[in-house]
């Protein structure tokens, strides 16, 4: 991961091992700009714009959260939950500690309570101690994610997860008032489906979005409303990232095309400015700016990458090495609060300020040419640096 500063054009850190060649899983920035980071077998770390220092915490780093007085919290993949308070000692929580499980999956943030999603029951630490809500109250041990609202409704998604050779069943969506448990199980709740949960979001309504593996549905109060089927299922598979515009038309990427859910109706686009997107391509990494403009990426026939492409809410352009991308090949879009676009491809980071595209490399600073993942921060844009891979 780097920190490109755009104001200053230069890269503000880099990677020591193993993250240079490892994936990094979680990025969290505390109130004095510290910037803490875990992955794959490679513990914690934080960077204070100098140096790094190391926490060991035995497993994968899932999730970071930062508490009120910069304490850390950190979700392990196998060694439990892990606090780091000022002082910068780290405390570990597991089983013996009174948590339902070691694998710890999510984390969310409530006031001064650690909501802790785990593979085995929802979780609660307010101060040292831990409340665990069991089967009969949460109607699955198997948290996928945790999204609060503007009201402060904790909400959890459940899925099937597969881990350390045991899987976790019994899908839904399940809601906590501070009190009580609503639980919204898969094929059982009316108007919610039978498919399996693997993604949620609130709107600015605090409508809540769940995205399934072929569906979307959307809450509103206690009523389901299936959003559809979507199409792109028929064709190479569920929906891989989803964006929404201010008028909540919900733009998804994923097979056959790029697809616009408007109220009721889908409206699949597979013709992106003379490139058709057909049965077997898809595009993914879609993102709507602040002028809802969507911007996405994808493969046509026989697997072409086609560049980056954009729908002003006339017509399609894309951009491709003809128009001073390093590849055509892209990983990631991020957009930032000047209105740049940032593209993440297998030969550099490049930014489209709408008229050119300025590329970075490892030439200029940057630790690796294959972008895997962006994030804007303001105007920051927070890089996740990988291996390159191919599709097809």
């Amino acid at each position: 991961a780097q920190r490109f500063n755009t104001i200053t054009g230069a890269y503000e850190f880099s990677l020591p091992p193993p993250f240079n060649k490892s994936p990094i899983l979680a990025i969290a920035v505390d109130s004095l700009g510290n910037v803490w980071f875990g992955g794959f077998f490679s513990g914690l770390q934080k960077f204070d714009g100098l140096s790094y220092q190391s926490f060991s915490t035995g497993s994968d780093v899932h999730d970071i959260v930062v508490a009120p007085g910069d304490v850390i919290y950190v979700a392990n993949g196998a060694t439990g939950l892990t606090k780091i308070d000022t002082d910068l000692i780290p405390a570990q929580y597991t089983i013996v500690d009174g948590l339902p499980s070691n694998i710890i999956l999510s984390l969310a943030l409530d006031a001064d309570t650690i909501w802790i999603g785990t593979g085995n029951y929802l979780s609660r630490m307010d101060g040292t101690g831990f409340q665990n809500y069991i089967p009969n109250e949460l109607t699955s041990n198997t948290v996928r994610q945790v999204v609060v609202d503007s009201l402060g409704n904790r909400w959890i998604a459940r899925g099937t997860v597969t881990g350390q050779g045991i899987v976790y069943r019994n899908p839904g969506v399940s809601k906590f008032d501070g009190s009580n448990f609503s639980n919204f199980d898969t094929g059982i709740t009316p108007g919610l489906g039978f498919l399996d949960i693997y993604s949620m979001a609130i709107d600015r309504s605090d409508s809540l979005y769940v995205g399934t593996t072929s569906n979307l549905f959307r809450l509103d109060g206690s009523s389901w409303t299936n959003l559809g089927l979507f199409p792109g299922v028929f064709f190479t598979g569920s929906p891989s990232s989803m964006g929404i515009d201010s008028n909540k038309k919900i733009w998804v990427s994923g097979g056959g095309g790029l697809w616009k859910l408007d109220g009721a109706v889908w409206t699949r686009f597979d013709n992106i400015d003379g490139v058709v997107i057909p049965y077997g391509g898809r595009t993914w990494a879609v993102v709507v700016d602040k002028t809802d403009t969507v911007w996405f990426t994808g493969s046509g026939s026989e697997g072409r990458p086609i560049g980056l492409a954009k729908f002003d809410g006339i017509s399609f352009r894309r951009f491709t090495t003809a128009d001073g991308l390093p590849s055509n090949f892209i990983l990631a879009i991020a957009a930032d609060s000047s209105g740049n676009v940032w593209v993440g491809t297998d030969q550099g980071l490049s930014k489209f300020d709408g008229t050119t595209f300025t590329t970075y490399t490892v030439a200029n600073g940057l630790g690796g040419n294959v972008i895997t993942s962006l994030a804007a921060d303001g105007d920051d844009i927070i890089i996740g640096l990988g291996f390159r891979y191919y599709i097809g």
